[in-house]
Order: structure tokens, then C-alpha cells, then sequence
């Protein structure tokens, strides 16, 4: 029987050290995990943040390289313009007279500007450049396959933008790429360019310079600058915007990629940078970096690369996943060192107050280690010999109280007290008649009655104020009618139950211990009342008498010691043996309470709780 309960405990602290092992390890898993997120959502935004700004950086400087090659490209078209402005072949050929000498100075200005078309680095991306006299003549260099018989010093004061170009200061691309209005059929796309050609010493206007610019003037740099292949790079020239399509060498006029109202603040970034959030033109999300040309008004856009992007988020997630697995194992170690350091001493500590709970007591020197659960395990193991020394205390004092109570009923009937009372019905005898006798007689049949009937051994106050009062009419005829005795019980506690025989000894302290003394005569007065002891209901009776009374010292003497070396002390005994009975029956809080005067009178209080508080 004993190993089946043993394996029934063995098998609860195998489930209770399982649940345990579970909590444990969820509690790790849900710390773990929770750092984790936590870890990875800084983490991102940290590294979005990061490489956003990165990212941004890096195209902002590979559009500053573009742009410096495109506006070095312009700066050519500006050189070549002075060089017409400035040249004095060129010059003499403006300014001359349309005389004889006038075919000279074309030819001369016109073999000057060829070899400078030649010796410009974007003479490859110059569709036609005319220069104009105040004679509406001109002389031009242009592709073959572009030229015409367009009288050309009428035709391009007549274009619509010739006026606006020519005001502009310096070039201006805002007009953007249109098709050649100086060509008929199959014109090429060109970007126009007028300035005005001023006299020597004066600021008079005495010719133009027209020059008409092929897109290669951009693709060049667009093509060496190499973008991504998702990432599309937009050229915007005042109102026109153009995306380079450098599969086929061409600028696409499209829509504005992003509208002013759409800039983005990025934190720590440089706020020369522009930066711009909108929709491309697949309708997907996307990031714009703006970086200025030479030009006002003209800018290059690109869009992020995607892949540049997530190239690098790859890196980032791969880390996460590193981290994550080492967070994983660091879960899976901290929870093996966590159930060697926890769950498995818990169990034992678990199974040991199982084993004390069914009454064993064995010290087990397994749960004492050097931490905290050790000192647990230490207590229980302090517990266990506390809890096997209470319960032998308390086998002892139940061996005590039924002993005490068997001495109880034979101190009842005592030689002593049967002496006595045939003693005094020897002096009654002698001293009056027959009567006197008889009630002595009838009160000890009666107190005999009450000794030998029934082993209940809690009766009402009622029944035991009675058994008081047969015992004082006997003693009260010893003392020939000198001593008085009153009784105060009210209703409301005669049902109350109390152990027999618990007011003889005191009655009888009070005759032979106050009134005798004193010379025999006197009062004893038993009162009954209702208190409260610990909040809970209790009977007082209280045996006034008004003899000799009792010094301190020996009153604490009556009620707690037992000493029977002394026949002095039979009676004492018998008070020590009351208030040591009435404690084992109703608890520590009850029991008998002595208050004295030398010389004026002893009250012993008898505490016992109300009925409708105890079990009877």
C-alpha cells in the first residue's frame, strides 16, 4: 500500500515538475521571442532609416557626377557660343559691308567655325548652328542630311521662342526638345539654343547665333553613367520632362514624376538634398532624388533602385535570422539551466511536502543545497522534525488529559472528602436531631448520584450550580450554618455547557482556604454573566468569597504548578487540575483566572466559551 501511495506521488511530482518545465520553457519562449521582435523592429528601423539615407547619399552623388557631366556638356555649348560671339573672323564677317569682300569674310568665318565644331568635344551632338548678320545673311554648319535651302536668316527671327531665347541670360533649356521647325519632313528632335551677337564697344545687337542640340548632348553621360535596370532616370527642362531610354538613344517626354507638394524631411540628411515620395509610372510606390543642372529650372530625377534596396535588406534579414537562432539557443540553454537549477529541486521540495503531508517525517538531505531553494528545502527538512516533536507532544498531552480526567472523577469521591463528610455527620449527630441528618445524607446521595451516573462528562451551568449547592449545604453544616452562599445565573446562560465537577474545587478553596481562616464565617457568591474573549462569545462564573483572599505569588503557584509532596496543597492540585483540564477541552484563551486582596476577599473567574460556540 505504502509503494503504491509512493508511486502515486512519484508520478504527481512528475506532472507538477512537467507543467513547471512547461511554464518555464513558454516563459523563456515568449521572453525570447518578445526581445526578439523588439530587437528586430529597432533593428529595422534603425537599418531603414540608415540605409534610406545611404541610399539617398549614393544617388545624389551619382547624380552630381551625371550632372557635372552634363553641365560640362553645356559649358561646351557656352564656349562655343563666345567662340562665336568672340572670334574675329567670325566678328569681321558680322560686321562686314555687303560688298565685294563680303563672300571673303563667309568663307573665312565659315572654315573657322567648321574647325571649332571639329575641335569641340560635343561637335558630334550639334545638328545645325547658324550664324546670322545684320544683313540677313548667314553662314551655317549642319549634318547632311539635315540641311536645307530655308532662307534661313528670315525663318529663325520668325520662330515663336526666338524672342524669349534671346532675352534669356545665357542658356536656357526650359523650351525643351521639340522637332526641328527648320526641317520639313522627318525632322530630328532638338533642344534650341539663341543668343545675340553684340558689336565691338557697344551693346548693340548686329547678329544671333542659333545653335540646334541633339539629344546625344545628354545620352552620352546618361549611357556612361550606367543606371540600374529598375531604376528610371527622368531629365526635366522647365515645364518638359524626358525619361532617358538608353536602349534606344532616345528622351521619352513623359509626366512630372512627383509634384512639389510630395518633398520628404528625412532626418540627418543633408538639406540641400531634395527628396520626393510618389508613384512611378507603374503605380507602385517609389523614392525620387532631384539633384539641380546648370541650367534654372532644369534637374535630374532618379528613382531608388529597388534592387539596390532589398540587395542590402537582404543583408539585414539574414542578420535577424542570426540573431533570432541565437536567441533560440540561448532560450533552449536557459532553460535547461533553469530546470536543473529550479524545476528539478521544486519537484523534490514538491515531493518531500507530499511525502511529510502523508506522515513521513524522514529528514531528506537532497533538498538542501546552497541557495535559496536549498534554505526552502532546509526549512521543510526544520518542519518536518517541528511537526514529529508537536504531534509526540501531543500523544503525550492526551495521555495527560485522560489521565488528568480519571483523576478528576476519583478525587470526587477522595477518602478525604467522604471523611469529612461523615465527619460532619458525626458533629451533626451529636449536636442536633435527626433532621440535620438527613439532608446531609440526602446532599452526598445526591453528589454520589451525580459522580456515578453517565460518562458524559459536559453538563448544563444549571446542573452544575446544583451539584455546587448539595456540596455547600454538606460543608455548610460542618461550619454550623455560618457561611452563606448565593447563586446569580441568568436565563440566558443555564443551558450552557460546562465540565462536571468544575466548581466543586473552587467552592471548596474558598471554604477551607478564605472563609476558614478568617473563623468560619462568611459569604460566597457564584455569579454567572455573558462576555467576549477573541470576538467570540463566553460564559463567566465567577466564586466570590470575602474570606482571607490569596497573595499573588500564590495564586500563580495554584494554577501552574503540580505539586502533591504537600497534603496542604491536595486542594490546590484540584485548581491546577481544573484550569489545566478546562484549557485542554476549549483552548489557550480559557480556563481560570484568579483576582485577590489579602484581607479582603478572592474572586475566581471560570472562562469558558458560550454553547452556541463550542461542540458538545
Amino acid at each position: 500500500m505504502k509503494g503504491n501511495r509512493t508511486d502515486g506521488i512519484d508520478r504527481n511530482t512528475q506532472r507538477s515538475s512537467n507543467r513547471l518545465q512547461l511554464r518555464l520553457l513558454r516563459l523563456v519562449l515568449i521572453t525570447v521571442t518578445g526581445f526578439g521582435i523588439l530587437f528586430s523592429f529597432i533593428t529595422y528601423i534603425l537599418f531603414h532609416n540608415y540605409l534610406e539615407r545611404s541610399l539617398i547619399n549614393s544617388c545624389y552623388i551619382n547624380l552630381e557626377y551625371l550632372s557635372d557631366s552634363i553641365n560640362s556638356n553645356i559649358t561646351d555649348v557656352s564656349d562655343l557660343i563666345r567662340f562665336g560671339q568672340s572670334n574675329s573672323a567670325i566678328g569681321k564677317y558680322i560686321s562686314q559691308p555687303d560688298d565685294s569682300r563680303y563672300a571673303e569674310a563667309a568663307i573665312n568665318a565659315h572654315d573657322r567655325l567648321t574647325e571649332e565644331i571639329q575641335n569641340s568635344p560635343i561637335g558630334d551632338s550639334i545638328q545645325r548652328i547658324v550664324i546670322i548678320n545684320a544683313h540677313d545673311r548667314f553662314i551655317q554648319n549642319v549634318s547632311v542630311q539635315y540641311s536645307t535651302r530655308s532662307d534661313l536668316a528670315k525663318d529663325i527671327p520668325g520662330l515663336s521662342f526666338f524672342n524669349e531665347l534671346v532675352e534669356k541670360n545665357g542658356i536656357d533649356l526650359s523650351q525643351g526638345f521639340m522637332k526641328d521647325p527648320l526641317y520639313k519632313e522627318n525632322p530630328p528632335s532638338i533642344l534650341p539654343c539663341i543668343r545675340p551677337v553684340y558689336a565691338d564697344y557697344i551693346s548693340n545687337e548686329i547678329g544671333y547665333i542659333y545653335i540646334a542640340l541633339t539629344e546625344r548632348l545628354f545620352l552620352e553621360p546618361i549611357i556612361k553613367y550606367g543606371a540600374a535596370d529598375d531604376s528610371t532616370l527622368y531629365m526635366i527642362f522647365g515645364d518638359h520632362v524626358y525619361i532617358a531610354d538608353t536602349e534606344s538613344n532616345t528622351l521619352r517626354e513623359t509626366s512630372a514624376p512627383y509634384s512639389p507638394d510630395e518633398k520628404m524631411s528625412i532626418r540627418n540628411l543633408d538639406p540641400s538634398i531634395e527628396v520626393y515620395r510618389a508613384q512611378n509610372e507603374n503605380g507602385r510606390m517609389t523614392t525620387f532624388v532631384v539633384h539641380p543642372l546648370f541650367s534654372d529650372n532644369c534637374y535630374l530625377a532618379k528613382e531608388l533602385s529597388e534592387n539596390d534596396f532589398y540587395s542590402q535588406y537582404r543583408i539585414i534579414i539574414i542578420l535577424i535570422l542570426i540573431i533570432f537562432l541565437s536567441l533560440f539557443i540561448l532560450g533552449l540553454f536557459l532553460t535547461y539551466l533553469l530546470r536543473n537549477n529550479i524545476a528539478v529541486p521544486v519537484g523534490k521540495l514538491k515531493k518531500q511536502i507530499e511525502m511529510v503531508a502523508l506522515g513521513d517525517f524522514t529528514k531528506n538531505s537532497e533538498i538542501e543545497r546552497d541557495d535559496e531553494l536549498g534554505d526552502v528545502g532546509t526549512g521543510i527538512n526544520i518542519m518536518s522534525e517541528k511537526i514529529e516533536q508537536l504531534l509526540e507532544s501531543r500523544i503525550t498531552a492526551e495521555k495527560e488529559k485522560k489521565e488528568l480526567e480519571y483523576r478528576m472523577l476519583l478525587n470526587q469521591i477522595n477518602p478525604h472528602f467522604i471523611y469529612n463528610t461523615l465527619n460532619s455527620i458525626k458533629w451533626m449527630a451529636i449536636a442536633q436531631g435527626t433532621d440535620g441528618i438527613a439532608d446531609m445524607t440526602t446532599s452526598l446521595a445526591h453528589l454520589l448520584r451525580s459522580v456515578s451516573k453517565g460518562t458524559d462528562l459536559n453538563i448544563p451551568v444549571s446542573e452544575e450550580l446544583e451539584l455546587s449547592r448539595e456540596y455547600f449545604n454538606i460543608q455548610n453544616y460542618r461550619y454550623g450554618g455560618t457561611i452563606k452562599l448565593t447563586i446569580n445565573c441568568p436565563d440566558d446562560c443555564i443551558n450552557c455547557k460546562i465540565l462536571k465537577f468544575t466548581l466543586q474545587p473552587l467552592l471548596e478553596n474558598a471554604i477551607f482556604h478564605g472563609l476558614e481562616p478568617k473563623g468560619g464565617a462568611g459569604k460566597i457568591d457564584i455569579n454567572v454573566s455573558r462576555t467576549v474573549i477573541n470576538e467570540r462569545a463566553a460564559i463567566d462564573i465567577t466564586v466570590h468569597d470575602d474570606g482571607v483572599g490569596i497573595p499573588k505569588e500564590k495564586a500563580l503557584k495554584i494554577l501552574n504548578e503540580n505539586n502533591s509532596s504537600s497534603n496542604e496543597l491536595f486542594r490546590e492540585i484540584g485548581i491546577y487540575n481544573v484550569n489545566k483540564r478546562l484549557k485542554y477541552e476549549y483552548g489557550k484563551d480559557y480556563g481560570i483566572r484568579i483576582d485577590s486582596v489579602s484581607g479582603k476577599y478572592t474572586d475566581m473567574h471560570v472562562i469558558i466559551p458560550a454553547s452556541d460556540d463550542q461542540e458538545v
